[in-house]
């Protein structure tokens, strides 16, 4: 039997910035970007896993960049429940497991 366990990326939210420009082109039309990494068995998500991940990507040139007031301003982002969907099942299971023995 194999287990496929890793690391996969989330993307947890997106933002349009219409204040700083791109470096680039200097249009105002940068959207701000927000990733978390998280650990995964048979891809069902069990925890996030790192820290969260902020950039800056201009809806034009579609290029990326990091800028360090975005990511100071936005990574305090709370973590969704998706990415505890693995952890919710494993104890749902031995709940399951626990009652089934109290009645049978």
């Amino acid at each position: 039997m194999f287990l496929l366990y890793g690391r996969m990326t989330a993307k947890i939210t997106k933002h349009p910035d219409p204040i700083i420009a791109c470096p680039n082109d200097n249009r105002h039309m940068l959207n701000v970007v927000i990733h978390q990494l998280y650990f995964h068995v048979f891809f069902i998500p069990f925890f996030p896993a790192g820290p969260t991940e902020v950039f800056v990507k201009c809806s034009i040139c579609e290029k990326t960049y990091r800028n360090k007031k975005v990511t100071a301003a936005y990574s305090k982002v709370k973590h969704f429940w998706y990415l505890f969907t693995g952890l919710f099942l494993v104890v749902l299971f031995f709940l399951a497991v626990g009652i089934a023995k109290l009645f049978f």
